[in-house]
């Protein structure tokens, strides 16, 4: 698994957010704002970077570090995992941020839901994901 591989190296001793984790709020948004059934909400799957790879984005915790951390797996011949955003202080036992695809029209996208304060939409341009804040 050469996604797996990339996160482990990027981030050493990662551990996705448990779907149990999330307030109940949160999962309900999360299923409100997906593309029909329900999100993980911890990760969105899609074609980020449009080279006709399946990338993932994923958002958990790392050996000693207490900060929840949003990471992209880049998909190709040698995949990449770079780090998105980094929250230093959330609820371990209540998460209060997700991570979901956009509305359709969207194209090679994500965003990260900081529930119900703030969400950036994030987009694989010039090499690299940038972000911008949308409205709730």
């Amino acid at each position: 698994p050469a996604m797996q591989q990339a996160l482990e190296s990027a981030a050493p001793g990662f551990r996705a957010v448990r779907a149990s984790s999330f307030r109940s709020d949160v999962s309900q948004a999360a299923a409100a704002t997906g593309s029909g059934g329900m999100p993980a909400a911890f990760a969105a799957v899609g074609d980020f970077d449009q080279d006709g790879t399946i990338d993932a984005v994923v958002e958990g915790t790392v050996a000693a570090d207490s900060a929840l951390h949003v990471m992209a797996i880049v998909n190709g011949p040698t995949p990449i995992a770079v780090e998105i955003t980094r929250f230093a202080v959330y609820d371990a036992d209540a998460v209060g941020v997700y991570v979901t695809t956009p509305p359709a029209g969207v194209a090679g996208a994500f965003e990260v839901v900081a529930y119900p304060d703030s969400s950036v939409l994030y987009q694989y341009r010039d090499g690299g994901f940038q972000g911008r804040h949308v409205d709730n």
